[in-house]
């Protein structure tokens, strides 16, 4: 179209003008379809050749992009299905046709004879191979399986199931599948033979399972034996379906081929359990059982001393719970009580001072002895005193009374739940500081163990998994489907004949290099009108403002679906569905005009639009029915929850969105492997559910009533029973068919007692006598069937409470450690292996996503290269190489020279041994090799020309930056003489002429880099010295002195952290000499302008104080003061009684402290100025900001605490906690934590892009919970609290409601119940206290924001299995709740856990890995974690590792003792001394608490201890005559072996010498553990493990140290705000914020995820928490005790006592403790943790590369260096005789 004609808003003609309404859809380009009747008019115009004039507009462009669109939607829909239906025909092709002979001959491996007598060509067996062979024969077996597996799951342990017509039909089915497999079997068997050739029926894995269990249902169907447990293994036969889809098959391969290399780590596991477990073992056996009790004066007797006799102890209530307080003394039985003769009362001899403890909470927890007439106190009215009672735990199982027990309670610390609780309890029972070594097995256990599991499993599956892998069978037909597929994509870029291709370059398509228009047909006015519609519809669904006015839309309709709560105000729910409908209708007339503008087939190609269709039909079908009477209202139900499906439009905005597109685009690339790893996980969930049902289905339940038992009662059979049997209790004659009085009965503390069988008379014989009193209570985690079996074994993969469920289920079910091996093999495969593949097949998507394009030529081209550079040199090596090296370089050189062609940094030696060259002298010898003439520099072109991540040059490629970068020592043989016009360009200036270089020779090489170990100028001289006959001592100096072969430092002016310094006036000596650049320090020259407007720059005050703030002494002097404010907030607990000493003092050091740092800042604002001063100002700084917060606080506080209550100043007083990062500010003295927190800082990006995703989901999916749940966890509750069950109070058929709950007073009058009135009994009434209420639940979906905080925690798996269950017993708004009446809604928040947290929150730990390995590759490989010092230290561990060398001892003279010698050196003994370990190991698991006072046990155990110490005396000495007495001093593992002797003698003497009262003799006993670590050097597994950990140190120091900077800082803030907060269920008298100490064990705690919301729910407690803290007696002769809790809203009370009588422990806000506990979770758990995975799959994949160590470090090989490494490694092996492997 011209540029004179007019052109509309939209119009298309041109570019120009199509920039006016935004790009055409996609469907312009040919990528989308169009309708194919529009381009079959289009073909049809063409082909007329009618003389039509050119069409103009925006409507013939429109129309010509329709037609051409049309057409090619028609074909690639075509195509498309055509693809898609192939394969499906293929298949069925291929399973329908039965193979002739010959074929089945030829390709399927036979043995030659079955069953001894049956050949191949034998008519017997031939028809059975062509069955068994054929496809469709397996698939009918799958398919029986199937059908099998629904029975399996039908097939209930629930009583008198066998006698119903269910049960009778369950059992032909078994036995016709079991007949199935029979003939299965048979036939299989008679046609490949049985066991005792190749290719036989037995050789076959599955084929041993299949036979297994067919022989399990024969011995069943027999008779022989119960084999139901057995009968579960039919459910394994599924997992054959994963070979039939490819898919799947490959991830259950790759899984399959990673166990292997779990054999390491088991050993590993084995390793940490034996040492925590022998240790606990021998600390805790029997120390638990102590709990406080109360003594009993009832039956005790005074004699005529006036000591009392026979008094008893009685534990308390609230003493005899699972997680009560566990006490070490005063030990009641020891105790002597006398009469006071004044008050007649009994007094304890602790009480009379003969009891005390020493050492506070060092000691252990002694209960409160002394009395007191406080009721509200334990130790009312005679004092607590310790008493054994039972272990802690649910049943007792907490405890170390065996090595098995010790194992679990182990188990526990690994997998980091209720591991806390015992800790508390062992700290109760010796000391405080047993944490020490609890929180070390949790270290180990949960961040190196587990995520040593993880790097495993992710490595292992990595390298055999291949999300596009293609099978190993290949038959014709996929070969065929192969080549039609390959066709079809070629002939979609072919342009059909007839139909242009429309440009939107130009003002009509061009096809065939002619310009070609749009000729349009006459036809009739309606049918033109219609197409004038469609253009308009077409160009109007393309135009951006269209776009912004949906994105609008959607926005909008995503705030109105979250503006929905519960009890919302009437009107503004009407506006919501009004806005609802508008919406909808809005959504609607986007998919018309999108349908009318595309067309059906264009419309359906885009998958967008595929999704807003569905979802808009679904608004409209939902609209429909809120609109028709009697459906289901729009503000509730499930039907309503399908509006918050549109919330996925969102994800639209990913179309112009880059960051949010690419971070879908790696979910949606992952989504295909995810659903197959969640379909393996069900299958997983199913098999180990079916076994749960088998040995737990109805099993756990129990009567609540004392002396209740389950029963069936007589004359009643099974289907008039209920399913979980009634519990009954006896009764007599005489008040049968009568209620009585029955303490602890549901129906008003009464029973009725019943004749059974009914209707037999009173008195006959036979007849008992039997009262109900309830319903069993079934547990919550059960497997009565199949859904409730899978749901508790997804409890328990996420690790929620599973040990209280295991417990539970130990103390229910017939064998206790059922449950417990169940439980623990259950999590052992599941989490482990299963649910680690979610982050596996995470990372490796993630790893595919960076891999550029073109990297197969790349890296050829790289290899070509290698062996040009590397081949000549390796040649000469192996011609000069000593005898016996050659072979093994024979074998390396290929690895050698592959590595030298995928290096990726330049490898050199260290800084001392760098040269240094100006920007435009190497650019000229990058740009012209030639020039220089020597071969040398095209080699370090080729080791310096690798491309980084970043696609830039590394090394070379810098040059073009113009940084200055190290020169490779080969190129220092020769430097190009410059032209006339070259000048030298440095990083600070320019110069003439050409700097002097070294000449580097064969020596000079060898003293920059030996072996990659030395980096020192003098080496050669010293190695020189010692091959012409040094000393070995001086090799051995020399060799403790090297240095890493990888020191890519940076030049000599820049610091460690690599950021580049200005240079002034650089000489070209310093530069190639490597002597650092003295840069001028900012001083007197950098003073600007005047300073608070009154300073000048040559102040001299200003002057002076620029000089000392810039000293060094200044700034440590700064750091020791702020370490000492940091100790003082430490101290500033709650603790701190008003006006005491402590409080004095704290009071000064916290003037002294502001002060101080109030000058520094004055002081550092004279020298700067505030903020006006230019660039270097004050203000200007991040940091100077913090400290002037830090002074402003400071004194803030000052001033307001004298005139201010306390509570008021609480925020202030906690933001004193950031001092604490003032040290961050630092950077020489915190390098460790200076480059962690660069490295979050670098990864933070990425991070928040995947969480904005993350919150997308979690949005919807709080939507959902708040259509879904809102107010329907409210309940009506007795005076306990406790949920009130229907089936006590109403009829059959009725459900408590909020009418009935709430009556006038809150009594409800009881006079029905579901039992007794099916059977006709009237019950009595009797009255009950009711309320209506959330009573204390803060985990509801009431709102949104509500919603989004429970999703929250329950992302982190904590605590979400009870919100759960209360959402399943749900009924509707003001409904009670009742058990299991919504079950269905289990499956949203499974769907949650897996789509939120085992692929959304895996994304953000996948993302954040993958960010930190990025920033590892742009930092040259090394690792972004550690510092210069730490990577030079870990990379000369490294290549010392790996070459491997062994120390040879010399060969004595003496004949007896060259005989020890070659004992000691075989490997017999090595052997010998290895199973004596072993054996020893095994006594050590022997000692159990039972035989405690055991002489003969205990004897035996301390004679074979005294047996192995006299062997291991032995080896020492054998060693000591073998290699020397010296020699044997200079290993370090026979020193270690020493001192395992050592403590081992000593452990001997004190058991011999009967000092077991001694405190240090459990210590003593413990050290003995020591003599497993012997086993590290004879394991290799074992000891590359523990090699690997070793290198995990340093980064995991300097993680640590952010990690304790946070604790630290959240420790402070929480001291302040939650040090007062009244204690609960959860926020303890362990675990709290009233003492420095107890809050960092807490915040510890809450990093692993111990029960974090349950102490954030108690800190916000806001009722009943105001405490009377002194003993008040009111005016009304009331006594209102010290230790009573008021609301803080009542008021009444309040105001009738005396001021400062009580003291305010509520919460401090509701809103500040989420947010305190969910940043710290966000922070720690999200971010910093992470950092401890990324840490160990880096050392991992290391370890792993170990191998291509031998020559160079991160797989950086020196060939220039390789006549020196051998070279020095020659000298080595002369010098100091060592042995090179």
């Amino acid at each position: 179209m011209r540029k004179g004609d007019g052109v509309d808003a939209c119009d298309t003609s041109s570019p120009d003008a199509l920039q006016d309404c935004g790009p055409l859809p996609s469907g312009t380009s040919g990528l989308h379809s169009q309708d194919a009747g529009d381009a079959h008019f289009g073909r049809r115009a063409a082909d007329s050749g009618e003389a039509q004039q050119p069409a103009a507009g925006p409507m013939a462009a429109a129309r010509a992009a329709r037609m051409q669109a049309a057409a090619m939607a028609e074909r690639e829909t075509s195509l498309s299905l055509s693809r898609r239906l192939r394969p499906a025909l293929s298949w069925l092709k291929h399973a329908s046709t039965l193979q002739p002979w010959p074929v089945i001959k030829s390709s399927v491996p036979l043995a030659d004879v079955s069953l001894l007598f049956l050949g191949k060509e034998n008519p017997l067996r031939l028809p059975l191979v062509r069955l068994v062979t054929f496809p469709l024969f397996e698939w009918f077996m799958l398919l029986v399986i199937f059908a099998n597996c629904i029975t399996l799951a039908m097939d209930t342990n629930q009583p008198g199931l066998m006698d119903t017509a269910k049960g009778h039909a369950l059992r032909i089915s078994n036995y016709l599948f079991i007949g199935i497999f029979m003939v299965e079997c048979a036939c299989k068997i008679v046609a490949y033979g049985l066991v005792l050739v190749p290719h036989t029926y037995l050789r076959d894995g599955w084929n041993i399972l299949d036979f297994i269990v067919v022989i399990s249902g024969i011995l069943d169907l027999a008779g022989l034996g119960n084999y139901s447990a057995v009968r579960c293994l039919r459910v394994l036969r599924p997992l054959r379906v994963v070979t039939k889809i490819e898919a799947l098959r490959l991830i259950v391969q790759a899984l399959m081929k990673s166990l292997p290399m779990l054999v390491d780590v088991c050993v590993l596991a084995a390793f940490y359990y034996t040492i925590f477990g022998i240790t606990c073992l021998q600390l805790f056996m029997g120390e638990l059982k102590g709990r406080c009790a109360t003594p009993d004066f009832s039956n005790a007797t005074i004699g005529p001393d006036d000591v009392y006799s026979g008094v008893t102890y009685n534990v308390p209530e609230d003493n005899q719970q699972p997680l009560s307080q566990v006490c070490k003394g005063p030990a009641g039985l020891s105790i002597t009580w006398t009469q006071d003769h004044v008050t007649g009362l009994p007094v304890s001899s602790a009480a009379n001072g003969g009891w005390s403890h020493v050492g506070g909470i060092s000691w252990g927890f002694a209960c409160p002895y002394e009395p007191t007439d406080n009721p509200n106190f334990p130790n009312y009215p005679h004092g607590q005193f310790c008493v054994p009672w039972g272990n802690p735990g649910i049943g007792g199982y907490w405890n170390f009374d065996n090595i098995l027990m010790s194992w679990v309670s182990i188990y526990q610390h690994m997998a980091v739940n209720d591991w806390s609780f015992i800790m508390y309890a062992t700290q109760g029972a010796l000391s405080w500081w047993t944490w020490l070594l609890h929180v070390t097995a949790v270290i180990l256990g949960c961040f190196f163990l587990v995520n040593l599991t993880l790097a495993v499993i992710f490595m292992a599956f990595n390298q055999h998994y291949s999300p596009n892998g293609s099978t190993n069978e290949h038959d014709a037909a996929s070969v065929v489907d192969d080549i039609s597929t390959r066709m079809d994509s070629i002939f979609e870029h072919i342009q059909p004949t007839g139909v242009d291709k429309f440009d939107l370059s130009s003002p009509a398509g061009d096809a065939g290099g002619k310009s070609q228009e749009y000729i349009p047909v006459h036809q009739g006015w309606l049918r033109e009108r219609w197409q004038c519609c469609r253009d308009l519809c077409y160009l109007f669904q393309g135009c951006k403002v269209f776009e912004i006015t949906t994105v609008t839309v959607i926005v909008l309709n995503a705030i109105s679906l979250a503006l929905t709560w519960y009890n919302m105000p009437q009107t503004l729910a009407d506006a919501t569905t009004y806005a609802n409908y508008v919406f909808t209708f809005y959504f609607v007339a986007e998919m018309v005009l999108k349908l009318t503008g595309l067309g059906m087939r264009a419309y359906v190609s885009d998958g967008y639009n595929i999704f807003d269709g569905v979802v808009t039909i679904v608004g409209l079908l939902e609209v429909t029915m809120s609109l028709v009477p009697g459906t289901t209202s729009p503000s509730g139900g499930a039907m309503s929850a399908f509006r918050a499906f549109r919330l996925l439009r969102i994800f639209r905005l990913a179309r112009s969105w880059k960051s949010l597109n690419r971070v879908v685009n790696i979910l949606a690339s992952s989504v295909e492997s995810m659903s197959w790893l969640t379909v393996l996980l069900f299958l997983f969930l199913f098999i180990a559910g079916l076994l749960g049902m088998q040995f737990f289905g109805f099993k756990l339940d129990s009567c609540v009533v004392d002396g209740a038992q389950q029963m069936c009662p007589p004359g009643l059979d099974f289907s008039e029973c209920p399913s979980h049997w009634n519990c009954y209790v006896e009764c007599n004659a005489t008040v049968a068919l009568t209620w009585y009085p029955f303490p602890g009965s549901p129906y008003g503390d009464q029973a009725y007692c019943e004749v059974f069988p009914r209707g037999s008379s009173i008195g006959l014989p036979g007849v008992e006598y039997l009262a109900q009193v309830g319903k069993p209570e079934t547990y919550t985690v059960n497997y009565d069937n199949i859904y409730q079996s899978i749901l508790s074994v997804f409890v328990i993969l996420t690790q929620d409470d599973y040990t209280i469920n295991m417990f539970e289920m130990s103390l229910l079910s017939p064998g206790p450690w059922i449950s417990i091996l169940f439980t623990i093999l259950v999590m052992i495969a599941g989490i482990y292996i299963v649910i680690n593949l979610f982050l596996a097949i995470l990372l490796s998507n993630l790893d595919a996503e960076n891999l550029p394009d073109s990297t197969s030529s790349s890296g050829r081209h790289d290899i070509d290269v290698a062996n040009v550079l590397v081949r000549p040199e390796l040649d000469q090596l192996l011609n000069t190489c000593p005898p016996g090296h050659n072979q093994s370089l024979i074998k390396t050189d290929s690895a050698i020279t592959s590595s030298v062609a995928a290096s990726h940094e330049m490898c050199i030696g260290g800084i001392n041994g760098s040269a240094w060259m100006p920007v435009e002298l190497q650019h000229k010898l990058s740009t012209d090799p030639a020039k220089c003439g020597y071969k040398v520099v095209q080699d370090a072109r080729a080791q310096f020309g690798r491309k980084n991540d970043n696609g830039l040059l590394s090394g070379w490629g810098r040059l073009h930056q113009g940084q200055v970068v190290p020169l490779p020592q080969s190129m220092l043989t020769h430097v190009p003489s410059l032209g006339p016009d070259d000048d030298i360009t440095y990083s600070g200036g320019k110069g003439t002429g050409t700097p002097r270089l070294m000449q580097a020779d064969l020596s000079a090489q060898l003293g920059s880099a030996i072996c990659g170990s030395f980096a020192l100028g003098g080496m050669h001289r010293s190695l020189a010295s010692v091959s012409s006959g040094g000393s070995r001592t001086e090799m051995s100096q020399l060799i403790k002195s090297g240095r890493s072969l990888v020191s890519v430092g940076n030049p000599p002016w820049q610091g460690s952290g690599g950021d580049a310094q200005p240079m002034r006036a650089a000489r070209p000596d310093m530069l190639v000499s490597g002597e650092a650049a003295k840069v001028t320090p900012p001083g007197l020259d950098n003073l600007q302008g005047r300073s608070l407007y009154l300073l000048g720059p040559r102040n001299r005050l200003r002057a002076w104080l620029a000089r000392l703030v810039d000293h060094t002494w200044f700034e440590y002097a700064t750091l020791a003061i702020i370490v000492g404010s940091c100790v003082a907030l430490c101290f500033d607990d709650i603790t701190v009684a008003p006006g005491s000493i402590k409080a004095e003092v704290l009071h000064g050091l916290n003037i002294a402290f502001t002060a101080i740092f109030g000058t520094e800042a004055f002081m550092k604002i004279i020298v700067a100025g505030l903020a006006f001063n230019g660039s270097d100002s004050y203000l200007r700084s991040p940091w100077n900001c913090l400290d002037m917060i830090v002074v402003v606080v400071g004194v803030l506080v000052l001033a307001l605490e004298n005139v201010m209550n306390s509570d008021y100043i609480v925020w202030l007083r906690a933001m004193r906690a950031f001092r604490l990062l003032r040290p961050m500010k630092h950077n020489k003295s915190n390098e460790g934590l200076r480059v962690v927190v660069l490295c979050i800082l670098g990864a933070v990006p990425a991070i928040l892009e995947v969480i904005l995703v993350a919150s997308l989901f979690y949005f919807i999916f709080a939507v959902l919970g708040v259509f879904l749940l809102a107010g329907k966890l409210f309940y009506c509750a007795d005076s306990s609290g406790s949920l009130m069950d229907p089936y006590y109070y109403l009829p059959p058929g009725q459900n408590i409601n909020r009418t009935w709950c709430e009556v006038p007073g809150g009594v409800q009058t009881i006079t029905n119940a579901v039992y007794y009135d099916e059977l006709g009994v009237a019950l009595p009434p009797y009255t009950l206290q009711v309320s209506w209420g959330a009573h204390g639940n803060l985990n509801r979906f009431d709102n949104v924001l509500m919603s989004l905080w429970v999703l929250f925690q329950m992302a982190s798996l904590e605590n979400w299995s009870g919100i759960m269950y209360e959402a399943m017993a749900t009924t509707s708004i003001d409904e009670q709740p009742v058990e299991n009446s919504n079950a269905a809604m289990g499956l949203y928040f499974i769907i949650f856990i897996i789509v939120c947290v085992y692929f959304v929150l895996n994304m953000v730990i996948g993302v954040s890995i993958d960010r930190f390995d990025k920033l590892k590759k742009a930092s040259s490989g090394r690792s972004v974690l550690l510092t210069e010092s730490q990577h030079e230290w870990l990379n000369t561990q490294r290549m010392m590792a790996a070459t491997e060398i062994k120390r040879k001892y010399a060969v004595p003279c003496v004949r007896w003792r060259q005989w020890c010698y070659h004992l000691v050196l075989s490997s017999y003994f090595e052997n010998l001394i290895t199973l004596v370990i072993l054996l020893n190991i095994l006594t050590m698991f022997l000692p159990h608490a039972s035989a405690k006072g055991n002489d003969v046990w205990e004897d035996a155990l301390s004679s074979l201890n005294a047996g192995f110490t006299g062997l291991f005396i032995s080896e020492m000495l054998l060693k000591w005559a073998g290699i020397g007495f010296c020699t044997y001093f200079q290993d370090g593992w026979c020193q270690f072996d020493f001192v395992v002797v050592v403590v081992s003698v000593a452990g001997v003497l004190t058991d011999y010498l009967s000092s077991a009262s001694l405190t240090f003799v459990p210590l003593l006993r413990v050290l003995r553990v020591l003599r497993i670590v012997k086993l590290i050097p004879k394991a290799k597994g074992l000891r590359m493990l523990m090699m690997t950990l070793l290198w995990t140190l340093p980064a995991f120091l300097n993680v640590t140290s952010v990690v304790v900077l946070v604790m630290f800082i959240y420790s402070i803030i929480g001291m302040n705000l939650f040090g007062a907060v009244k204690l609960g269920e959860n926020l303890d008298r362990n675990g709290n914020f009233q003492t420095f100490p107890t809050s960092m064990l807490l915040l510890f705690r809450m990093i692993v995820g111990e029960n974090w919301n349950g102490v954030m729910l108690d800190c916000m407690v806001t009722t009943e928490c105001v405490e009377v803290i002194n003993t008040v007696m009111l005016s009304n002769g009331t006594t209102v005790w010290a230790g009573t809790y008021f609301d803080p809203n009542d008021t009444n009370s309040l105001s009738a006592l005396p001021v400062g009588s009580t003291f305010n422990r509520c919460s401090p806000n509701g809103t500040v403790t989420i947010l305190y506990f969910c940043s710290y979770m966000l922070i720690m758990v999200f971010l910093l943790i992470q950092l401890v995975i990324a840490i160990i799959l880096e050392n991992c994949e290391m370890q792993s590369k170990k191998e291509n160590y031998r020559f160079g470090i991160q797989g950086c090989y020196l060939p220039m260096h390789l006549h020196s490494c051998l070279l020095a490694v020659s000298l080595l092996k002369s010098a100091m005789d060592f042995l090179v492997p």
